[in-house]
């Protein structure tokens, strides 16, 4: 095993490798950055205009390693905390190490290191003063740049935002198409149809206030409905809805015979995915209607249902393709929803496929209120790709807009801050690192970053006055 060189030397290895992972960040970085196409391991290709999916495709060895294995860590980090900024966060880091090495270079003394806070703490009061509240011309102003001047993908982020609403969700999904599409869904929406047995059967039934059952098991015969419909008669007119896995038999034939009569307004819901997954889709259920899983396994006679397993919705839409389920409005249902959600999203952070990440993560979405779906396409799979990861960044950005407010973009806010910090020598190690994300940009659009510190703007006190990388000019950000 290489032993890593510790001191000074191993210090500016470490310093290396992230400037090495800074210089890949540049290559996506802005509105003049580029789409790069990484080997991954196993030999797969993936198209990418992000920073943190760039640097998760490169290793090294060494303390040069080590340093790249850092940015990455510092990318990540800013990722999982905001989920965008990442590659400025990098800029940022590479260039605090290049200063540090400038001013200590062998190593840092703890006047230096309290000097460097000191600069910190006062940067982050003078970024606050350049926030200004968002409006509605400003998000969609926020979301085009984080789309690189992609207008439609920018309203389309924009427009999902708002129609989920302030406790809804919006979900990047793989598109059918080679464009966008856009999908707002109210309430838990199931993909499982609406058994209905009628010759001509109604397009859609619509249940103000049911009942709702739950049940693992296949419901057969009429002994395994009877004791149900039963305890649902207690609530007159307000009919009932049952979740199993099956329906069929003398079970089917009196659902239906009561419903047609009149007796009790019945209907039945199938599962049609995966056996495996049938607890968890009862579980969603019951978050919402407040049911319990009727399970034989778990002792749960089925020909001595109990009133107290049936759960209420306040509204269920029946269709052939799919089921809507709108909860009541209560404390108690917030609580067993909120319960539900963690659950999801823990198993989200804890399984390693993609795929059932986002499943969990849709599922755990829908719980919680609106949920806006948006697909992205292209004409080919490199470029749904590249789209995708842009409509990341652009979701992020207008989440961060609407949580916190605007700044200056195109690195004018740090630079701004940056003229104001103390001349110390801490002081100017952060002062540097904050110029280094517009001089990147400038670097990428060909212009030198001194010309820019030289001219200095049309009003170098305003901080939403800046060089525009998109346009190679100062604007009014």
């Amino acid at each position: 095993m290489k032993r890593l060189t510790t001191g000074p030397r191993g210090f500016r290895g470490i310093a290396r490798g992230i400037r090495e992972a800074s210089r890949l960040i540049e290559l996506t970085y802005g509105p003049q950055g580029g789409t790069v196409i990484v080997s991954k391991r196993g030999g797969a290709l993936a198209v990418t205009a992000d920073g943190a999916s760039l640097l998760r495709e490169i290793t090294g060895t060494g303390a040069v390693g080590l340093g790249l294995s850092l940015g990455r860590g510092v990318s990540c980090t800013v990722e999982g905390e905001a989920g965008d900024g990442t590659s400025t966060a990098l800029i940022l880091a590479a260039a605090w190490l290049g200063g540090l090495l400038r001013e200590a270079p062998d190593g840092p003394g703890t006047e230096l290191l309290v000097q460097m806070e000191e600069a910190v703490a006062q940067a982050r009061l003078l970024l606050e003063q350049t926030v200004q509240p968002i409006t509605r011309e400003t998000l969609i102003r926020t979301a085009e740049i984080a789309a690189r001047g992609d207008f439609e993908l920018a309203a389309a982020i924009v427009g999902a935002v708002e129609s989920a609403g302030e406790g809804g969700t919006v979900l990047l999904s793989p598109g059918t198409g080679v464009g966008l599409e856009v999908e707002t869904r109210e309430g838990l929406v199931l993909a499982d149809g609406w058994v209905n047995p009628y010759p001509e059967p109604e397009p859609e039934r619509v249940y103000e206030g049911p009942l709702v059952a739950t049940v693992t098991a296949p419901l057969v015969r009429a002994e395994h409905l009877q004791s149900l419909l039963e305890a649902a008669s207690q609530w007159p007119g307000r009919g009932v809805v049952v979740f199993a896995p099956d329906l069929r038999g003398s079970a089917a034939a009196l659902l239906h015979t009561n419903d047609r009569a009149g007796v009790i307004k019945a209907a039945c819901v199938i599962h049609r995915g995966a056996p495996a997954e049938l607890r968890d889709w009862l579980e969603d259920i019951a978050a919402v209607t407040g049911s319990t899983v009727v399970d034989p396994v778990a002792g749960h006679l089925l020909e001595e249902f109990e009133g107290a397993w049936l759960g209420a919705a306040r509204r269920v839409t029946l269709t052939r393709p799919r089921v809507t389920l709108l909860g009541y409005e209560e404390e108690a249902v917030y609580e067993r929803l909120e319960t539900r959600q963690r659950s999801l999203e823990a198993r989200a952070e804890a399984t390693a496929h993609e795929f059932d990440r986002d499943r969990y993560r849709e599922r755990a979405a829908a719980l919680g209120g609106g949920l806006c779906v948006v697909g992205v396409g292209g004409h080919t799979q490199g470029e749904a790709q590249e789209r995708r990861s842009r409509a990341e960044d652009t979701l992020h950005s207008v989440r961060a807009a609407l949580a916190g407010g605007a700044v200056p973009g195109s690195g004018a806010a740090f630079a701004w801050v940056a003229r104001r910090l103390p001349t110390t020598p801490g002081g100017r190690i952060v002062s540097r690192a904050l110029e280094a994300p517009r001089a990147a940009l400038a670097r990428r659009a060909g212009v030198s970053p001194a010309v820019l510190e030289q001219d200095g703007g049309p009003d170098p006190e305003d901080p939403w006055t800046g060089w525009c990388a998109g346009r190679g000019e100062w604007v009014r950000l």
